[in-house]
């Protein structure tokens, strides 16, 4: 007997359809307890030492400075340690998550990263209070790799936003939960400095797990779903497109696997009418958006070890401030976006940020100073620029129906550029810390030459569709202005 399905809303009255305050939320817990990671690593490596003589007073052959190199050479490898325990982990989850949301729902790949998070916090919790091994923060990493963490909640945030905001509003719209990131983010980095110094380290642990009970409290209660699900009359939820059929069947589990698989290789197959030009596009833009990340994730994590090292030496308020300094540059990116979407194409937006990053990158390895540390942040300002613009010409290249995974596997390159750049700037800072800190700096704005090569040829050669029926069409027009997919 056929049953006949209606669409309804299944989200009740009070539904919140803004996906913002949850990603905010969870980026502010994030950066809460980023430098505090850091920080405890790199104290328990040195035995909480409290010598009387400062290694940023000594000079190169006293011991104190030797052993503080040893110990900043020792907590960059343990860093790429725990990041390559929570990269396996993140690229499976992430794999299965995305194609999850195109099937089921945003809403439960929103919820998963944040319990995973809570959970990983919990163990970090469990080896301050008991002073337990450092390693043991690996099986934190490995819970929350296995749970999405923050790629695969920003994936689902993006795919999110891709559903319920219009194409012609798409880039402004993803620059401005980028400033709500930079900015919940740079406020977390701030309050996490003096946090420390009044509490202690386990109370900014006990703050994150709350912040992130309090982020599923947000998904799970109040936020609307974006994508509609199909409800039969007899009222069982069914989803709109899944071909799977019944849970009972005993290949369920294999035609999950197969339908994954074939969900990405149908982003990069060829359409019907436009020869898989626009696949090519995505290629190149992954690319450039894969060594942006290895930049943008490379950088940060080399750069507290270069402010807790000589001459700086800075401690956790003045690490605060420098966060939030660092962070309003999203703030000042929207508003780049917002100003620049008339003049420029969504390329040349991009291009200028990166050329803004790059000019900062190679500051900050000649910095030896507090004051220049804070002034090359102004250099660094239009840095998040690219993401937002990149993640939009992304999302122009695919279907409505195929968001879920393009996001997801843009998060999957997302993880693997954030373990790649620990791998790379670790070493070569554990490698360089004592002859040329800022080493690492220079390779960071070498890899910029890669994304700014590609960002130029979309300037001047690619056209990119205008929006999704151009798409469908296989038609293309000129390079649409920033945040002016369609019109």
């Amino acid at each position: 007997m056929t049953r006949h399905l209606r669409f309804s809303n299944h989200n009740k009255m009070g539904r919140i359809r803004l996906v913002d305050p949850a990603a905010g939320l969870f980026f502010f817990s994030v950066l809460l307890v980023f430098p505090v990671d850091q920080r405890y690593i790199y104290h328990r490596l040195g035995n909480f030492s409290q010598s009387n003589v400062s290694a940023c007073s000594a000079n190169k052959s006293d011991p104190v400075y030797i052993r503080e190199q040893e110990i900043q050479a020792k907590a960059s490898i343990f860093g790429m340690m725990l990041n390559l325990a929570n990269f396996v982990p993140c690229i499976a989850s992430s794999l299965v998550l995305g194609t999850f949301s195109d099937r089921f729902g945003r809403r439960f790949p929103l919820i998963f990263p944040c319990i995973g998070s809570a959970l990983s916090k919990i163990v970090s919790l469990v080896v301050i209070w008991y002073s337990l091994p450092l390693e043991v923060f690996v099986i934190g990493s490995i819970i929350l790799g296995l749970s999405g963490g923050l790629p695969i909640l920003l994936a689902s945030s993006f795919a999110y936003i891709v559903d319920t905001v219009p194409a012609g509003r798409l880039s402004l719209r993803l620059a401005l939960i980028d400033m709500i990131l930079g900015l919940s983010g740079g406020t977390g980095g701030l309050v996490s400095g003096y946090l420390l110094e009044a509490v202690g380290y386990a109370s900014v642990y006990l703050c994150s797990i709350g912040l992130y009970l309090l982020c599923t409290f947000y998904i799970l209660f109040l936020l609307k779903e974006s994508i509609p699900q199909a409800t039969s009359e007899e009222g069982v939820v069914t989803q709109q497109n899944d071909p799977i059929g019944s849970v009972n069947n005993r290949k369920g589990l294999y035609n999950q696997v197969l339908q994954t698989f074939n969900a990405y290789r149908a982003l990069f197959s060829e359409g019907p009418t436009d020869g898989g030009g626009h696949r090519w596009h995505l290629f190149f833009l992954l690319l450039a958006f894969m060594t942006y990340q290895i930049m943008l994730h490379g950088v940060p994590a080399i750069l507290i070890l270069v402010q807790l090292n000589a001459p700086l030496c800075w401690d956790a308020v003045l690490m605060g401030y420098g966060m939030a300094t660092s962070c309003t540059g999203f703030l000042l990116s929207f508003l780049a976006v917002a100003l620049l979407r008339r003049l420029l194409t969504q390329p040349g937006a991009a291009l200028l940020g990166l050329l803004s990053f790059s000019v900062g990158v190679v500051l900050l390895s000649f910095t030896k100073t507090t004051l220049m540390m804070f002034l090359v942040q102004i250099p660094l300002l239009l840095r998040g620029m690219p993401a937002p613009l990149m993640r939009s010409m992304i999302s122009s290249t695919v279907l409505p129906t195929e968001q879920g995974t393009l996001f997801s596997l843009v998060s999957c390159l997302q993880s693997f550029s954030e373990i790649l750049a620990a791998t790379i700037f670790n070493n070569v800072y554990a490698a360089t810390v004592a002859t040329f800190p800022g080493f690492s700096f220079l390779l960071a704005a070498a890899i910029a030459v890669i994304p700014v090569t590609i960002m130029s040829i979309f300037c001047c050669h690619v056209k990119m569709p205008r929006n999704y029926k151009q798409l469908q069409d296989g038609n293309s027009d000129l390079p649409p202005a920033v945040g002016s997919d369609s019109n």
